[in-house]
């Protein structure tokens, strides 16, 4: 008897592509519906008469950070080595 190469191919190959494939784009839409629901919920958080945030620039930040550190009264404190065993 012999074998037809075809069909065990098909059923080797064809098969678990086709499973792949529709698998892949299933979980590919069901990612992208749940992205698309994550932004619409954050636009709607944003409209529920909250203030603003405001966004603070780098040097504001840094004026902010000078004024609670004092640098004139900066030491430079050695740090001990540890013991060699």
């Amino acid at each position: 008897m012999v074998k037809r190469q075809g069909t065990d191919a098909f059923f080797r190959i064809g098969i678990p592509m086709f499973i792949l494939v529709t698998g892949g784009s299933f979980l590919l839409s069901q990612l992208l519906q749940g992205k698309f629901d994550i932004k619409e919920a954050q636009g709607r958080a944003t409209n529920l008469g909250l203030p603003p945030q405001t966004r603070a620039s780098l040097e504001e930040e840094l004026e902010k950070l000078q004024k609670q550190v004092d640098l004139d009264a900066y030491s430079n404190k050695p740090v001990p080595k540890p013991a060699d065993e």
